[in-house]
């Protein structure tokens, strides 16, 4: 593959993760408003969403494996096919049974895209070059991109919201599923026409892929790799970190809003989180030539950074200066997801990628969830400010992780070009 063609890979991907962020910005910030305007309480809602966390969480690592062997891109139009039930569902349904079974669609589906695309975007970059910049530098690209179609689907939410008087207009974010059900054909048709098939998939029988011996031989490649686990630990706790921001900004935005009018906030500062971090994404490969693309050292500042505006949150009363801080959380945070997948991707076989990938996110939903509890009983036991504080030292520990001997030794070997 000549480089010109490489690039123009690169162009492709990224657009068409841009395509599905403008998806993803249309359904994230209103799934929670659509079940309440459908008349359930936070109580029922917990209960759909546990139940797609639960499918996620159990069939990530199976769908990972079953992509490695029958084709990666083959589930990931699989996972599409599914979300698209799932829109549909949400339109025409109210019943609480259906909800359940539709938001274990939406697991399903979750499940199924999670590093299927990625891992095929990974194994091309490196048909091409094996110097883990071409990694980095082509996921920075095609990360900004994404982040900046979320933002435009999080913008457009925000106009559907505000004009939309139609039929629906007593459940006016329900056109959200609506445009997004429209959206998700035309991204499998361009997956499918942009996106090349896997060159090698395995004819095995679904039953030996899902349930045989494969799903131990992941669990005892990562275990036998000191580097990746050390790698996959470091993520899931920096997750637990960050899940006090990610869940309780909104009550921390709340106290400090003491204008009429002023929930306009909230949405505006929703789409400059992402703002940030299409600009950190794109930003990302300065920032490891400033460190001589030593990754792990890149993962170590980005870590220490991150603690350190964790920390402002527990002094911060005023509106603006909150703002600028979340902001600058978002922008710190996103300038290290190239680096650490570069990381994550070398230690890692072609034939096993989407697999480890989902065993990745399997960690980070683990880490996840023990924040949310962290937080919880920190912000209720104590204050909100001290759930903050109490992140930033968590991001300190995570931190250490990345200064082992293994992983510095994985930084320095990554620098000089090694494979």
């Amino acid at each position: 593959m000549s480089e010109q063609t490489l690039k123009k890979f690169v162009r492709r991907y990224a657009g068409l993760g841009g395509f599905g962020g403008v998806i993803t910005g249309l359904l994230a910030p209103v799934m929670y408003v659509v079940l309440k305007e459908k008349g359930y309480d936070s109580l029922h809602i917990g209960m759909m969403v546990f139940v797609t966390a639960l499918v996620t969480a159990i069939f990530n690592i199976p769908f990972g494996i079953l992509a490695d062997r029958y084709g990666r891109k083959r589930v990931f139009l699989l996972g599409e096919l599914f979300m698209f039930v799932f829109c549909i569902g949400l339109l025409l349904f109210d019943a609480f049974s259906v909800l359940l079974a539709l938001m274990a669609i939406a697991g399903l589906s979750a499940a199924m895209a999670s590093g299927t695309l990625d891992a095929l975007f990974v194994d091309t970059i490196e048909t091409y070059s094996r110097d883990p910049k071409a990694v980095q530098q082509s996921s920075a690209v095609a990360g900004g991109y994404q982040m900046g179609g979320v933002f435009a689907g999080a913008f457009i939410s925000s106009v559907l919201a505000y004009f939309y008087m139609g039929a629906l207009a007593s459940h006016r974010f329900e056109i959200n599923y609506l445009v997004a059900a429209l959206l998700i054909p035309l991204h499998m048709l361009a997956v499918t026409i942009m996106i090349p098939s896997d060159a090698n998939v395995r004819r095995d029988k679904i039953g030996s892929v899902l349930f045989g011996r494969e799903r131990g031989s992941i669990l005892s490649t990562c275990m036998n790799n000191s580097v990746l686990s050390l790698l996959l630990l470091s993520s899931s706790i920096s997750a637990l970190a960050f899940m006090s921001f990610e869940k309780f900004w909104k009550i921390k935005l709340s106290n400090l809003v003491n204008f009429e009018g002023g929930q306009w906030l909230f949405g505006a500062v929703y789409a400059g989180s992402k703002l940030v971090s299409m600009i950190g994404q794109l930003l990302s490969p300065r920032l490891c030539r400033a460190f001589g693309n030593n990754y792990n050292n890149v993962m170590i500042f980005v870590r220490i950074a991150l603690a350190a505006a964790f920390s402002t949150l527990y002094f911060l009363t005023d509106i603006i200066s909150f703002v600028l801080a979340f902001l600058c959380i978002f922008l710190i945070a996103a300038l290290s997801s190239s680096p650490v997948m570069t990381l994550f991707h070398n230690q890692v076989r072609e034939t096993e990628r989407t697999a480890m990938l989902s065993l990745r996110a399997v960690f980070l939903q683990v880490g996840a969830m023990a924040g949310i509890l962290i937080a919880t009983y920190a912000a209720h036991t104590y204050s909100l400010e001290f759930a903050f504080l109490l992140s930033a030292i968590v991001f300190l520990l995570s931190t250490a992780l990345m200064l082992t001997p293994k992983t510095t030794a994985l930084g320095r070997r990554l620098a000089q070009g090694g494979v």
